[in-house]
């Protein structure tokens, strides 16, 4: 009998060595199938998450858009009541409405001859007082930092006519002499600025318009304002 190549001892080896790494190759085989059945797995789930998160995305667009805007006008707290004096002005405004066109129209044609007597016979009508500004109660140290009125003599020496508001005892509807105009020295000195916010900035101006009109209060013989009314000078 012939002996082999390599002595039996190294041959035995040999085929234990071969079969062990037929084991190792086949272990690497399957742990690397394992691997590639991992991954593709990974990559089927990332697949689905990324349709998932298309879906929600078509969803939300699809969401009608003032659905937000519904939400916020829930969440914002109810408004509030408008404030009693907002509603007297405006019941005040119907009342007055009437007298404060009638002065505006009066007011319009103070360039014609013998405005005096339309302004006197306007007063007539409508039964005014004239008043002026008390300018001793303004003098430094008085004490007094709003303007005070009382009763003038005459229209033309008058500033300012009151109109006695329906149905509210000692308030009046206040409104600018318009013979006078609007002039720097009225509006600096003459009680005008406290009395109406206005468009004026510098300069004279003979036409006065009246948007809303002052209201004074009577208090005894003194007048003071209540609520400062809007004009507009031109």
């Amino acid at each position: 009998m012939e002996q082999g190549i390599f002595p039996p001892v190294v041959a035995d080896m040999l085929i234990i060595l071969s079969f062990a790494v037929s084991i190792i190759a086949l272990i690497g085989a399957a742990l690397s199938i394992t691997s590639q059945k991992q991954v593709r797995d990974r990559l089927h789930r990332v697949s689905e998450l990324e349709e998932e998160v298309r879906k929600l995305q078509e969803e939300l667009a699809a969401q009608p858009q003032g659905g937000g805007k519904a939400q916020a006008k829930r969440a914002e707290p109810p408004l509030r009541k408008a404030a009693p004096d907002a509603k007297e002005l405006s019941a005040e405004r119907q009342i007055w409405q009437d007298f404060i066109d009638d002065y505006n129209s009066l007011a319009a044609s103070m360039n014609v001859p013998r405005a005096d007597e339309a302004c006197e016979a306007f007063i007539s009508n409508y039964k005014l007082q004239v008043l002026r500004l008390d300018a001793a109660q303004m003098q430094p140290g008085s004490g007094q930092d709003t303007p005070v009125f009382v009763p003038a003599d005459d229209v033309k020496s008058s500033g300012y006519w009151a109109w006695p508001l329906p149905g509210a005892q000692n308030r009046f509807v206040v409104v600018p002499n318009p013979l006078h105009g609007y002039t720097k020295t009225l509006h600096e000195k003459g009680g005008m600025k406290e009395t109406f916010a206005s468009n004026y900035e510098t300069g004279n101006f003979k036409l006065i318009s009246v948007k809303i009109p002052a209201v004074f209060r009577q208090d005894k013989k003194l007048w003071k304002i209540d609520q400062p009314g809007v004009i507009r000078v031109k």
